[in-house]
C-alpha cells in the first residue's frame, strides 16, 4: 500500500494526468504508458478503482473522468472515502442517464440489437444501484457499466458517507463534487 506525504491527489483513470503530485491509476497497462508519457515523474499504479491500493486517510483529493461509470460505483466510492484525509475532496464524472437514452434510440434506429441489448442491461444496472449493487452483463461477464442521475450520483456519494455534495449537469456528463467529513460531528449533520 502506498502512503506518506508526497502522495497528495489521486486520478483514478488517469484521464488528463498532468500535476506531478498525482497519483495515476488504470486498469489499463497502455493507458498507463501513455500517461507516463505524458507526466514522467507520475506515480503510476495498475489497479481497480474498487481496491485502491493507497492507506486510510492519505490523499486530500481524488479525480475522475468517467471511469467510475465502468465500475462497482458504490465499492468505487467507498475505497475513494476511505483513502482521502478528512476534509478531503472527490471531484467527478460520470454518464449522464441522457446519453443512455440517445444511445438506445441511435440504436434502435440503425435496427443495432445487440446494442439495444446491451443498453437495456445498462439501464437495468443503473436502477440496482439505488440499492447499493451491481450486476455484471450476463453474456459478457467482465464488462460492467451504468448512466446515472443527479439525484442517483446525490444518494450513492451520501450513502458512502460523504457531505457537501453538488452535482451538476455537463452534457453528456454529470460533475459531482463531494467532501470527506472533518469529523464524526460534521457527518451527523449534513
Amino acid at each position: 500500500m502506498l502512503a506518506g506525504q508526497a502522495l497528495r491527489e489521486l486520478n483514478v483513470g488517469c484521464a488528463g494526468l498532468q500535476a506531478l503530485d498525482r497519483i495515476g491509476l488504470n486498469i489499463d497497462f497502455d493507458e498507463l504508458r501513455r500517461s507516463r508519457a505524458a507526466v514522467p515523474d507520475a506515480v503510476l499504479i495498475c489497479g481497480k478503482a474498487e481496491a485502491l491500493p493507497i492507506a486510510d486517510n492519505a490523499l486530500r483529493c481524488v479525480y475522475s473522468t468517467v471511469t467510475l461509470p465502468y465500475t462497482n460505483i458504490p465499492q468505487a466510492l467507498r475505497e475513494i472515502w476511505r483513502v482521502l484525509a478528512p476534509g478531503g475532496t472527490a471531484h467527478l464524472r460520470f454518464h449522464d442517464w441522457w446519453m443512455w437514452r440517445e444511445r438506445t434510440w441511435r440504436s434502435l434506429r440503425r435496427g443495432n440489437w445487440k446494442d439495444v441489448t446491451f443498453q437495456a442491461y445498462t439501464l437495468l444496472n443503473s436502477q440496482f444501484l439505488w440499492f447499493g449493487t451491481v450486476m455484471r452483463f450476463p453474456l459478457r461477464r467482465s464488462r460492467l457499466e451504468s448512466y446515472q442521475s443527479p439525484e442517483l450520483v446525490r444518494h450513492l456519494l451520501q450513502r458512502a458517507g460523504f457531505g457537501d455534495v453538488v452535482v451538476k449537469r455537463d452534457h453528456p456528463h454529470l460533475r459531482a463534487f463531494a467532501a470527506k467529513p472533518c469529523s464524526i460531528f460534521e457527518l451527523s449533520h449534513r
